[in-house]
């Protein structure tokens, strides 16, 4: 982990610790904190659109629509599958007790089954304000969550939609640097 994130992970320890109402620049911490676990290393939403592999089906269907990266960028959201805040409501229900280990286990263990995922403008509107379970917003949102097997821009990637059981608990078992 690099130490930015290392360092941005005690700022929301810190946060928690004093009890520090959810807001944006809260947000904001909390978003870099899980692109940086879920991609290895830091990269704005842009980038990340452009290599993450985990996407909604109509967001596989723009990729292949299009050759130009931005165009995709411009017509998708990077998501997170359970909304931030809610992921900070359970920080704070635990302040009195809370270490940072725990805080920093929290956040790796949110980003292995709540993966970021890449889906249309169209679908982030259809889940705003839905607090619900991650799998009963994508369900009523009719929001498919599958996998490409490579960003091939301008022709139709090979995606596959992962298996209900695991479309919100996504790890990665190859990668060995997630703490």
């Amino acid at each position: 982990m690099d130490k930015v994130t290392e360092i941005e992970i005690q700022a929301i320890y810190a946060f928690v610790k004093n009890d520090v109402k959810y807001q944006s620049r809260v947000s904001r911490i909390i978003r870099t904190v899980t692109e940086a676990l879920q991609f290895g290393t830091y990269c704005d939403s842009t980038k990340a659109k452009k290599i993450n592999l985990i996407m909604s089906r109509e967001a596989a269907s723009l990729m292949g629509a299009d050759k130009k990266k931005a165009n995709f960028a411009k017509k998708t959201v990077l998501e997170h599958t359970k909304p931030i805040s809610t992921l900070y409501k359970e920080l704070l229900a635990r302040k009195d007790d809370a270490t940072l280990a725990e805080v920093s286990q929290k956040l790796v263990d949110y980003v292995r089954s709540f993966p970021l995922v890449t889906i249309t403008g169209e679908q982030d509107r259809a889940l705003k304000d839905n607090v619900a379970l991650p799998h009963v917003r994508y369900h009523n949102a009719r929001i498919e969550v599958g996998q490409v097997t490579a960003m091939t821009f301008g022709r139709h990637p090979e995606w596959t939609i992962l298996p209900k059981a695991l479309q919100m608990v996504v790890v990665d078992e190859r990668r060995s640097d997630f703490v």
